[in-house]
């Protein structure tokens, strides 16, 4: 028996390169679970592909307002297919719940993709899993399709939908990287592939992004030098072990950034990367790798202060954080590049 549950499930706004997606862009998974095995197909959904505002433009010949769209190109809501079969009888709500759990694996996986990998770090992950069945089909405004390609509701009462906002871009949003066709196809691979330590730490990079735009200076400061930990920590030791150099005395994090990591550099390295990055130096100010070693070393410090002696952050410290978190994410940027290129 083949049974088919179409969703439409509303997200946080992805921003977009340029990119509205097809028909040929679907992601593709086999599943198999339970009684059913069967294909998921995922992707982005074309009619929710939008600009992200409207700007007033002034008046037209007629005397009415006009508008002109501002902001990127954004999707708010991602299509998923499920298409089952069973040799045995399969309830609607059984094959409904295994909808859900694929739900939740395939739409949580490519989320954090866009979250981690792209920075868009206001991208969350959606609560699906612990969601009543038929409130997960309500959210979803699942339908059943059938041979013929008619449709009708799977769900009892009145489908919703959650609204979510694309923050401003005085933080950190013009150092997200914005989904294309090419990113989106990296997408399967993400899913299907073990997190590694690049990928926590950029998880943690996007969680400290977020605590800043929310006002949570301490947390994020914390969760910015973890992030940077992870990746630095195994970056230095494999460099110092090529190169024959101790570590036995040299552990903390200040050490890493103060002694270990210029140690292990090479002449320059770190500004050539830069350089060929982003000709002057981040956003183009002329930023230079000593700068984003010092941003990363102060805002150690003031981690050590917030954890050992509970410091709070005074006016010029929120400055000085921004600035650490966006030198911690130029730091791993280079590591993963450096640290793939010597595979």
């Amino acid at each position: 028996m083949k049974r088919t549950l179409q969703l439409h499930l509303e997200i946080p706004k992805i921003a977009l390169k340029a990119w509205v997606p097809g028909d040929q862009d679907d992601l593709i998974f086999p599943f198999e679970k339970g009684k059913l095995r069967g294909t998921v197909f995922l992707n982005l959904d074309p009619q929710c592909v939008a600009y992200d505002d409207l700007e007033f433009d002034g008046f037209d010949a007629d005397g009415k307002e006009s508008f002109r769209p501002v902001g990127p190109l954004v999707c708010s809501r991602v299509v998923m297919r499920v298409e089952g079969r069973s040799a045995d009888h399969v309830t609607e709500e059984e094959f409904a719940e295994v909808a859900q759990q694929l739900t939740e694996e395939y739409l949580n996986r490519m989320l954090s993709y866009v979250r981690a990998e792209l920075q868009q770090y206001w991208v969350d992950s959606t609560p699906i899993a612990k969601r009543k069945v038929n409130d997960f089909l309500r959210y979803a405004r699942a339908k059943w399709i059938d041979e013929l390609g008619e449709s009708t509701k799977a769900y009892r009462g009145v489908g919703f939908g959650i609204m979510h906002l694309i923050p401003g871009s005085d933080h950190f949003y013009d150092h997200c990287v914005e989904l294309d066709e090419i990113k989106w196809q990296d997408v399967r691979a993400y899913i299907r592939r073990k997190e590694d330590n690049y990928t926590l730490s950029k998880t943690l990079l996007a969680n400290a992004k977020q605590h800043f735009e929310r006002g949570q200076y301490r947390v994020a400061a914390v969760e910015a030098l973890s992030a940077l930990e992870v990746a630095l920590f195994p970056f230095v030791r494999e460099r110092c072990e090529r190169r024959g150099i101790s570590r036995a005395k040299r552990k903390g994090m200040s050490v890493h950034l103060n002694e270990l990591l210029p140690s292990v550099l090479d002449k320059d390295e770190l500004n050539h990367w830069l350089n060929r990055r982003m000709p002057g130096g981040p956003e183009g100010n002329g930023q230079k790798g000593e700068d984003i070693i010092g941003a990363c070393i102060h805002l150690n410090k003031f981690r050590n202060k917030i954890v050992h002696e509970g410091k709070m952050p005074e006016a010029a410290d929120i400055e000085r954080i921004k600035q650490g978190i966006g030198a911690a994410e130029r730091l791993l940027d280079f590591i993963r590049a450096v640290a793939t290129s010597e595979l």
